[in-house]
């Protein structure tokens, strides 16, 4: 008997990709890659180096979640056995993207070269113009994911999402190796942007090849393509984006807070504190991404009852890990970080509560979001998100000057309370589930698993 109800072979074979993907690839590229950075550029440079990256951050937003709504549609379609319709999503979806990239490039020209020098004061001539090459390079490497976010789409269609998810995680691995190569030649921050262009063009050639074999019914034809399905991709993709913008604001927008009211050193003892934290939320998107195609296609084939326990075992679950890794970190967090950036920086237990706490609380409502989102009905839960992060960043400002660090850390609480509840609503009534006796029920089904 199982202790996890949900792992099917689908789901368990999605598991162990994000495995690969959010443990082995994501956070041990992280590991190694934050100190090695920091030794290479110095903690200055460092911080003027992770201000920057918010920029391609933000650019990814311009993509309207096309890859993310389309591939939602095709994977009910798949399972429902309408071929004919989900070759027609990716046709529309591929079309999107191909007219948003055409009018992005110019915008992005003029703002790389023009607007983001505030982002660049503090840095010397040669830094500066070093930084702009870098940031060319990361802004074109955001431009080829969307393009390779659409080839993903078809993997997933096909019952592949596991495949999508190694490719992804082999890509930070040899970013990691060109990076290394940078370093090599010289610590330049042009050459960090290039290490980012070669992987992902890596990715995206691979994961044209693979997703075309797996799936050849699903290939692009300009003539499915019409102005109505393209429009509705469009409108969901706008309020999908509603998600990564509201991430974005909080996240980077964090950073931006620290910068302006810290300066530069603080970001870097900030950003590297969170990312150690935030390492529990990438071992707790394994669930999520595990589940998420096979929730997309039970709501296919219409069996809400098992949507309802995949949901009510994946919340239990992320609950768990959160609490656990939280627990952990409280103890071997100051010791860890202080061997991790070789005693470069030093974190204290007055930062570490903060950003700790804040793990739990996302995990339960982000997890339970897997269900509006897979079957493509978070109208209600995007638009909620986006004005609780807008209110939480605003909130930031005043925590960070009143209390500091530990302020920026705490502001993220705010758009938690307003999630928590509203989201976990939200599932239980498209599973058919109900509040009461959520426990009992989930203890049920582990014993009649």
């Amino acid at each position: 008997m199982s202790f996890i109800p949900f792992i099917r072979p689908a789901v368990a074979r999605n598991l162990m990709s994000q495995i690969w993907n959010r443990l082995v690839s994501n956070v041990g590229v992280r590991l190694v890659q934050v100190p090695l950075l920091l030794s290479a550029l110095g903690q200055e440079v460092y911080g003027h180096w992770l201000v920057i990256s918010i920029v391609p951050a933000w650019l990814t937003l311009l993509n309207m979640g096309t890859g993310t709504v389309a591939g939602n549609a095709m994977v009910m379609e798949v399972a429902s056995g309408d071929i004919k319709a989900a070759r027609k999503t990716y046709s529309d979806a591929m079309s999107v993207t191909l007219r948003i990239i055409a009018l992005i490039i110019p915008l992005l020209v003029v703002f790389i070269f023009i607007l983001t020098s505030p982002l660049l004061n503090g840095l010397s001539v040669a830094r500066r113009s070093e930084a702009t090459m870098g940031l060319c390079l990361l802004c074109l490497s955001v431009l080829v994911t969307f393009i390779s976010d659409i080839h993903a789409t078809r993997l997933r269609a096909a019952g592949k999402a596991d495949m999508a998810a190694y490719l992804l995680g082999a890509q930070l691995w040899i970013e990691l190796v060109f990076i290394l190569l940078a370093i090599l030649i010289a610590p330049r921050l042009d050459l960090l942007g290039a290490a980012n262009f070669c992987s992902t063009m890596i990715y995206a050639i691979a994961t044209l090849l693979m997703s075309r074999r797996a799936i050849p019914g699903i290939r692009y034809a300009s003539r499915l393509s019409d102005q109505t399905g393209r429009k509705s991709l469009l409108i969901k993709g706008f309020v999908f984006q509603s998600f990564p913008l509201g991430h974005a604001i909080l996240l980077q927008g964090q950073i931006l807070v620290v910068h302006q009211t810290m300066g530069a050193a603080s970001v870097a003892l900030f950003s590297t504190a969170r990312t150690l934290v935030r390492l529990i939320s990438q071992g707790l998107e394994m669930v999520n991404h595990a589940v998420w195609p096979e929730m997309s296609r039970l709501f296919g084939q219409r069996d809400l009852n098992s949507a309802a326990r995949l949901h009510r075992t994946s919340v239990m679950t992320a609950l768990f890990l959160s609490a656990a890794g939280a627990l952990s970190l409280w103890f071997a967090g100051p010791w860890l970080y202080a061997q991790w950036t070789h005693q470069m920086l030093v974190v204290n237990h007055e930062l570490l509560l903060p950003l700790l706490i804040t793990i739990p609380a996302g995990a339960l409502w982000y997890t339970s979001s897997m269900v509006p989102l897979s079957c493509n009905a978070y109208d209600g839960v995007a638009k909620r998100f986006l004005a609780a992060a807008l209110i939480a960043h605003l909130a930031c400002w005043w925590m960070s000057m009143k209390i500091g660090l530990p302020g920026t850390a705490l502001s993220t609480l705010i758009a938690d309370a307003i999630m928590i509840p509203y989201v976990l609503r939200r599932s239980l009534s498209l599973t058919g589930d109900q509040p009461k006796g959520l426990l009992r029920r989930f203890i049920s089904d582990i014993r009649n698993r």
